[in-house]
């Protein structure tokens, strides 16, 4: 089984959306030099054993947050470009747990904002 952020890092790029230049995980310890380009951070919050039955689990319990940080151009309407990412995860059975509130980030001055999915990833049995 792939690790959450990377199974969101790889929905989220299979849907090909224009707006975003770059994907990155935190395990990747990514750079974020510039200010021109769109780019999504991912990092795991929550990854707990869940779906106990007869000593032991069958699933995960996943949470990634996805903080997507704004190229300072953004020439693109920010709440549909957000409502078309968070729908096509949800397509997929991913849940949007929380929501945070667009903010600034104090050293580039970009535009920020986070998102949390989650979801109940079921291990497939050992044959």
């Amino acid at each position: 089984m792939l690790l959450p952020v990377v199974q969101v890092a790889k929905l989220i790029k299979s849907f090909n959306l224009s707006w975003i230049d770059k994907v990155v995980s935190s395990l990747t310890v990514p750079s974020l030099d510039g200010t021109n380009e769109t780019v999504v951070v991912l990092s795991e919050v929550q990854n707990t054993p869940t779906g106990y039955a007869n000593d032991g689990f069958k699933a995960w319990m996943a949470t990634v947050e996805i903080q997507i940080y704004y190229k300072k151009s953004a020439a693109f309407n920010l709440m549909t470009a957000e409502s078309d990412l968070t729908h096509k995860l949800t397509e997929k059975g991913w849940t949007i747990e929380r929501s945070d509130p667009h903010i600034t980030d104090p050293e580039s001055h970009q535009i920020t904002r986070s998102f949390f999915v989650s979801n109940v990833l079921i291990e497939k049995e050992n044959k």
